[in-house]
């Protein structure tokens, strides 16, 4: 039997037909392998996938070059840890300028006062020289005419000083700002830009994700969603490590997702050790305890 097996692999090798038929052994159809993303499915349920509880896309307030990023995927950060830092030397540039802005309109508000100053007491002059006749009243008026042009030309003036103000206290805001920092306590999932490249608020440099247990996330048909309420008990096999735990609805879509028509629900895991994101799952709905049960 073995020879004629072997004939056949050579026959076949060299492309020629066999000069007698070889008999047909009985093969027994092998077990399926599973794939990497299989699970246990010997109860009816639900595929899932684990998330964590929180993950951002790290971005800064304003659009730079990244000068340096401190972390690297699968690091772990504290809360207000560096992330990276941008380039700022342009902003430091532009605080000088805004300085020389503000002492300029210092001056100027200064001045504004002198000139208030000077109307006014010129305006008592005028005031008692009309009283005695010794000038007119229409040089008096003049005179109250130029003080409250004056009075006018101190409050922009003095707008003009708070505007420079808050440019500068926003610029210094924004070089605070250079240094991106960790929103909460997680681990580096994806370095999304490196040193040299243009980052902003719309162009991330690492996304971030949350310690502590994860949740699972899964879909289910709208007729079998009823079933799912908030804290409703499930039964979450996972596929590495391959270990099966308890968890709590938290969350129930309201809606039919459009692509897939199913609801998606959110549920929260029992704390276990060696439990990541991103891992399939298999979810089964427990039965709730009776009240005798209780």
């Amino acid at each position: 039997m073995r020879a004629a097996i072997l004939a056949v692999v050579l026959t076949a090798a060299l492309g020629c037909e066999p000069e007698s038929p070889v008999p047909q052994a009985s093969v027994t159809p092998a077990a399926p392998v599973p794939t990497r993303a299989s699970v246990p499915r010997a109860t009816r349920g639900w595929v899932g996938v684990t998330i964590p509880l929180r993950a951002v896309d790290v971005a800064p307030a304003f659009a730079a070059r990244v000068e340096r990023v401190h972390v690297r995927a699968g690091d772990v950060v504290a809360a207000g840890e560096p992330i990276a830092t941008l380039d700022a030397r342009a902003l430091g540039d532009e605080l000088v300028a805004a300085g020389a802005e503000i002492a300029s309109a210092q001056a100027a508000l200064v001045q504004a006062a002198v000139d208030v100053e000077e109307t006014r007491h010129k305006l008592g002059v005028d005031t008692r020289l009309a009283a005695e006749s010794l000038v007119s009243n229409a040089q008096r008026e003049d005179t109250a005419f130029a003080h409250q042009r004056a009075v006018a030309a101190a409050k922009r003036a003095h707008a003009a000083l708070r505007e420079k103000v808050v440019r500068r206290d926003q610029l210094r805001g924004r070089r605070a700002d250079a240094v991106v920092r960790a929103p909460f306590a997680g681990s580096i999932a994806q370095v999304q830009r490196g040193e040299g490249a243009a980052a902003g608020p719309d162009a991330p440099i690492v996304r971030l994700i949350s310690e502590g247990a994860p949740w699972v996330r899964f879909a289910v048909p709208a007729a079998e969603a009823a079933a799912l309420s908030e804290e409703a008990p499930l039964r979450v096999t996972l596929e590495a490590p391959p270990i099966t735990l308890a968890a709590r609805v938290r969350s129930v879509a309201p809606e039919l997702d459009p692509a897939s028509q199913l609801i998606f629900v959110e549920a929260e895991l029992e704390p276990s050790s060696g439990v990541r994101s991103g891992v399939a799952a298999w979810v089964v709905a427990e039965p709730e305890p009776s009240p005798r049960a209780r």
